[in-house]
C-alpha cells in the first residue's frame, strides 16, 4: 500500500496513463467474452447472440481505440464520476426536501456537496484527476502504515499470548 501510494505521489501522470491503459483493456477483455458467449452459446436465441457479437465488436473498438487514447480515457472517467455525483447529489437533495426521514439536514449538505463535487468532475476533469490520485496516494500511505502498525502490535500481542501459554502449565504443575 505504502509503495503504491508514493508511485502515485511521484509518478502522477504515468499513473493516470496506466489507468488508462488497464481500463481499455479490460473493455478488450468484456468485448472477447461477449464475442465469444456469442458465438458458443448454443442455448440462446440467434437474435441474443447476435447481440452479444455485436456488443463483443463494438467493445472491442472501444477498448482499443480507449488504449490508444489516453487522455480521452482519463478524460470520460471523470466526467462519467462527475454526472454521476451531479445525479447522486441532486437525488440526495430532493430526498432531504421531500421526505420526512431522520438526518434530512445532514443528506441535504451530502446532497449539496456530491452535486458540487460533481460540477467541478465535470468542469475540470484533468485537475480532479489529479487530486483524485493524490488523495488515493494519501490513503494508500495512511493506510499502509496503520497496517503496519496493526501487524506489529499483533505480533507482539500474539507473542504475549504464547509465552503465556507456555508459562501456564509451569504455574499448574508448581502449585
Amino acid at each position: 500500500m505504502i509503495a503504491v501510494g508514493v508511485m502515485l505521489l511521484v509518478w502522477p501522470s504515468a499513473s493516470l496513463n496506466v489507468v488508462a491503459v488497464l481500463i481499455g483493456a479490460a473493455i478488450v477483455a468484456s468485448g472477447l467474452v461477449k464475442l465469444y458467449e456469442g458465438f458458443t452459446g448454443r442455448a440462446e436465441s440467434g437474435g441474443m447472440r447476435a447481440a452479444y457479437v455485436v456488443i463483443g465488436l463494438l467493445a472491442v473498438i472501444v477498448g482499443i481505440y480507449c488504449i490508444r487514447n489516453h487522455a480521452l480515457t482519463l478524460f470520460l472517467v471523470a466526467f462519467v464520476t462527475g454526472v454521476y455525483f451531479i445525479l447522486h447529489g441532486i437525488a440526495d437533495i430532493g430526498v432531504a426536501i421531500s421526505a420526512r426521514i431522520p438526518n434530512r439536514g445532514l443528506r441535504g449538505v451530502l446532497g449539496v456537496l456530491s452535486l458540487a463535487a460533481g460540477i467541478i468532475m465535470v468542469v475540470w476533469p484533468g485537475i480532479t484527476l489529479l487530486i483524485l490520485f493524490t488523495l488515493v496516494a494519501a490513503w494508500l500511505l495512511c493506510y499502509g502504515v496503520f497496517l503496519g502498525v496493526m501487524a506489529f502490535n499483533l505480533r507482539r500481542v500474539s507473542k504475549g499470548t504464547a509465552s503465556n501459554r507456555q508459562a501456564a502449565p509451569l504455574l499448574a504443575a508448581s502449585r
